[in-house]
């Protein structure tokens, strides 16, 4: 697994639980930002189940399914189900990657990893939207499936070119996020079963390697 799609993974579902709820305030494009930036502040922690799709138009795609916990401000845990079982954890301190069927932890450095603007941003919970993106409101007809919201940023030097992110316009809840970076990787993301502020067990982001477990640093 790459570290690139992961730190697009970090980056997706924290733009998704951002707009959670929000877009429902209102059809008007500043009132609906401003419901963004409230709700994102409230959000303490999430989890839900997810599937992953990664790749390129050329390449074809490689999917995966599992689920996403986070509790703010950075304990972040995805938990990669199918096809192969893997374990991308960060705890603000450490980042790692475990692979049980390597038995092996690939550790990062996590500074790195979070040194997105963009990111920094979200985590600190000081992201102006109105400044970092231009963002498109297509409201689609209550017959169609999906609303879309586009986002694209200003500062293309970061590490997202665009994000699409799909509104249920019944329910208003978020389903599907797609993003793609600067070399047109596309990284699409779909939710279900999603639980906002409930408790998580702190435990599953604690850093405890076995005596068997190979540690490797990540090193690009």
């Amino acid at each position: 697994m790459k570290k690139k799609l992961l730190l697009f993974s970090s980056f997706i579902i924290l733009m998704t639980f951002m707009f959670i709820n929000a877009y429902a305030q209102d059809n008007n494009i500043e009132e609906i930002i401003n419901q963004v930036e409230k709700t994102f502040q409230k959000t303490k922690s999430f989890s839900a189940k997810f599937k992953q799709e990664t790749g390129s138009k050329i390449m074809g795609f490689n999917a995966a399914k599992g689920m996403i916990y986070f509790f703010s401000p950075m304990y972040m845990r995805w938990d990669y189900l199918e096809p192969e079982k893997q374990h991308f954890i960060s705890n603000g301190d450490k980042t790692w990657l475990y692979v049980p069927l390597e038995k092996t932890i690939y550790l990062y450095d996590t500074q790195k990893i979070f040194s997105s603007h963009l990111i920094k941003g979200l985590l600190s919970g000081g992201l102006d939207l109105r400044q970092e993106f231009d963002i498109t409101l297509i409201k689609q007809d209550i017959s169609s499936d999906k609303i879309q919201l586009n986002l694209i940023p200003k500062n293309n030097n970061d590490q997202v070119k665009s994000l699409e992110i799909w509104v249920n316009p019944v329910t208003y809840r978020i389903f599907h996020v797609t993003a793609i970076d600067l070399l047109d990787n596309i990284n699409k993301i779909t939710f279900k079963e999603i639980s906002i502020n409930r408790e998580i067990d702190m435990g599953i982001f604690s850093y405890n390697p076995g005596k068997d477990i190979l540690l490797q640093k990540f090193s690009e």
